[in-house]
């Protein structure tokens, strides 16, 4: 009886060591690939991390503030979009504070071209971290 205890023990313990690295060693979750008519902001440079995606920007949308945005993990998009994929038809305008003033000439904003992908860091008018609107231009 105490033998088959033993076993029965150490058969589970081998269970929970080989069901715990099937969970560890599942693939890392791949990049969300932006799509025609698609702009995508990522979280982390190089168009990977996180993911917000907007599908129906037109320049008839205004300007949309970030604060009332999320990334698919949750994490607010304002002050921490590090790249963007532009796949719609149309300009990007983002914008360096949620009231953007337009009137400003202080205000940084960075247009971004159809097609275009970058990464926000000091080598463009807007570093990363900093956009908190975007509005889509003709």
């Amino acid at each position: 009886m105490e033998k088959r205890s033993a076993i029965t023990g150490v058969l589970a313990a081998a269970a929970t060591v080989v069901a715990s690295t099937l969970v560890m060693s599942s693939p890392a979750q791949a990049a969300y690939v932006c799509a025609a008519n698609e702009v995508c902001l990522y979280q982390d440079w190089g168009l990977h991390g996180s993911v917000k995606v907007f599908r129906d920007l037109t320049p008839g949308n205004g300007i949309l503030e970030f604060r009332n945005y999320s990334y698919t993990n949750g994490a607010n998009l304002n002050d921490s979009v590090s790249s963007i994929y532009n796949r719609s038809g149309y300009t990007v305008v983002v914008w360096e504070d949620g009231d953007y003033n337009l009137t400003n000439p202080t205000r940084k904003s960075m247009r971004i071209k159809p097609g275009q992908a970058l990464d926000f860091n000091s080598t463009t008018v807007m570093p990363n971290d900093m956009i908190s609107s975007i509005s889509m231009q003709k």
